[in-house]
């Protein structure tokens, strides 16, 4: 009962996704299908009343005509409602497409950051995402399929219980294998493309590798391609094994199937003509009979065959209707942002799903409104986690953050950051997209100024179409930037925000060590009423930093001014004299 519930829910889900999609379409794809149920009863009956005639020696043509009528009409009909159909569901198709890609990404949107590095997640975004438009129109199809073939059969059933009853009860046990089989033979499909969902996801991930314009370069280079086709090969081969095993099973079942319900119609067409022999059954009702025994078992492995494409969309719609309802609270909309205010961190603490040791423990941290920090340390010390945590990117397993005493949601914390990532995304858009991406209605009035702010109007200066060229060469007029270039894209994006606190994870990385302190003197002047946290490897570009946290394994180890920590003669005086020795 369980199972069935399911299925009837993801019916229910898919149903409304069309609904919403072409609530139009969907009303008359159900009409043609039934007038298609409709005409098949129809010109049984007038086959029936046909042969009667035929029978009973009409003797004009006129006698025929009124049946004959009938039967050339019902077929044309349902000639034509097969035509519109399919040019119907066409259209459909696409308007699902959009429906239901449109709701796995914004299930996909409200995921948290932690969700997203994690493996179960990927699973089941990958079954919840997998065709899904096809899956869920399929689903919709199967149903208005398996209720139209139903009431066919049912028509079909009628007829042929009134002329041979018994003939009718061997047909309809003759179907019954075939029900069965396609049923488990759906569900061992399943279950092969459920627990092949990491290595399908581990094979695409290489495709993605080969087919990134930002790994050919180094792919190239240093002769990687062939190594990852190989890897992509055994995958696939991998793969094809286990599906050619299944395929063989799935078969073996089919075949038994196949051969039971032939044997039973075998036995169901002998008794038939042992009837029209015999007497029992006149000739034009025997050859209805006979027509009628013939669509019903077609029909019945039709329906068996829908049936089994039910089931097996019901399990993957499963996944789908989990996933659309992932983390629903999370869909609201987005708050309003926070004023500037003191920022304090008592006793953050945070874990990587699988990580043995915490990458941040018992941090305690205050940026003051409007007030210039840095994190510092060496690589793994927990600077980006601390950043993340922040940014509320990232939900801490203990301690407090609070602006102004009072404590924030995530979402709020998202909504008052702009954090310029050290792996900042390029997105294969404009730059003017780029810079304003996250503004509901930004003027160019806005963009340029943070274009300019950030030096990228003199980037655009050089560009075929300006602030409208697309960053990616995979397009039409599209240019690739240096990565120095593309940093201060990113910069200008953080600009653009404008959000009380603004977070710079390593924004000077692509530069070189004059432009690196030309960009943090300029600071306070692009972030101006703001306050900024910068993460820096380079000691000397944030010693002008109004207060300085130096990490170490996840525990800020000393804090201070430039000054007051190189007076410490600790870490800090150690790591910058360091780089200091190798620019003297």
């Amino acid at each position: 009962m369980s199972s069935l519930h399911r299925l009837l829910g993801a019916l229910r889900s898919s149903f409304g996704i069309v609904w919403r999609a072409d609530r139009t379409n969907l009303v008359l794809i159900v009409a043609t299908q039934l007038v298609v149920a409709i005409s098949v009863a129809v010109q049984l009956l007038a086959l029936r009343s046909l042969l009667a005639r035929l029978e009973a020696q009409a003797e004009t043509l006129s006698d025929l005509a009124a049946p004959a009528i009938a039967l050339i009409a019902t077929l044309l009909l349902g000639a034509i409602a097969n035509v519109l159909m399919r040019e119907l569901r066409l259209v459909a198709n696409e308007s699902v497409e959009r429906e239901a890609t449109l709701e796995a990404l914004r299930a996909t949107n409200v995921a948290t950051l932690s969700e997203f590095e994690d493996a179960e997640f990927h699973d089941l975004l990958r079954r919840a995402t997998r065709d899904i438009g096809t899956r869920v129109w399929g689903a919709v199809w199967a149903s208005i399929g398996f209720v139209t073939g139903f009431l066919t059969m049912a028509a079909i059933s009628i007829t042929l219980f009134a002329l041979a009853p018994t003939i009718f009860a061997i047909a309809c046990v003759s179907a019954l294998p075939g029900l069965a089989i396609a049923r488990k033979n759906s569900r061992t499909l399943y279950s092969f493309n459920y627990n092949y969902t990491s290595e399908d996801r581990r094979r695409q991930a290489l495709e993605r590798t080969i087919l990134d314009q930002r790994t050919a370069a180094e792919l190239r280079s240093i002769g990687g391609g062939p190594t990852l086709l190989r890897r992509i090969e055994e995958l696939f081969d991998d793969r094809l094994r286990r599906m050619r095993r299944i395929a063989k099973t799935r078969a073996i079942w089919s075949l038994v199937a196949a051969v039971l319900g032939a044997i039973l119609a075998g036995i169901a067409i002998a008794a038939l003509l042992s009837q029209i022999v015999d007497g029992s059954l006149s000739l034009a009702n025997g050859l209805v009979a006979l027509i009628a025994l013939q669509q019903l078992t077609t029909r019945a492995r039709s329906l068996a065959m829908i049936a089994s494409d039910l089931d097996e969309a019901g399990l993957y719609l499963r996944d789908f209707t989990d996933f659309v309802a992932f983390n629903p609270e999370r869909r609201q909309e987005r708050p309003d942002m926070l004023g500037l205010a003191a920022i304090h961190a008592s006793g953050l603490s945070f874990t990587y799903p699988g990580a043995t040791r915490p990458a941040v423990a018992d941090l305690h941290l205050t940026i003051e409104p409007g007030e210039v920090i840095a994190l510092v340390g060496e690589n793994g010390s927990g600077k980006s986690t601390v950043a993340k945590l922040l940014a509320g990117l990232y939900e801490p397993a203990a301690g407090a953050l609070t602006w102004d005493g009072n404590s924030v949601d995530l979402a709020s914390l998202q909504r008052s950051t702009a954090f310029m990532f050290q792996d900042f995304a390029r997105f294969p858009l404009s730059i003017h997209d780029n810079i304003s991406l996250g503004s509901s209605q930004p003027s160019d009035e806005s963009v340029n100024r943070a274009a300019s702010l950030a030096g990228v109007d003199a980037i655009a200066e050089h560009l075929p179409h300006g602030v409208s060229t697309i960053l990616s060469r995979e397009f039409e007029d599209g240019v690739n930037l240096s990565g120095g270039q593309w940093q201060r894209v990113a910069l200008a994006r953080a600009v653009h925000q404008d959000a009380p606190l603004v977070i710079l994870d390593e924004p000077s990385s692509a530069l070189d060590p004059r432009a690196e302190a030309d960009l943090f003197d300029t600071i306070r002047a692009l972030y101006k009423n703001r306050s900024v946290v910068y993460i820096s490897h380079r000691f000397n570009a944030v010693r002008s930093a109004d207060r300085i946290y130096v990490m170490h394994e996840g525990h800020v180890t000393e804090s201070g001014s430039h000054d007051e920590l190189m007076e410490l003669g600790l870490r800090y005086h150690e790591m910058f004299s360091l780089q200091a020795e190798r620019y003297a």
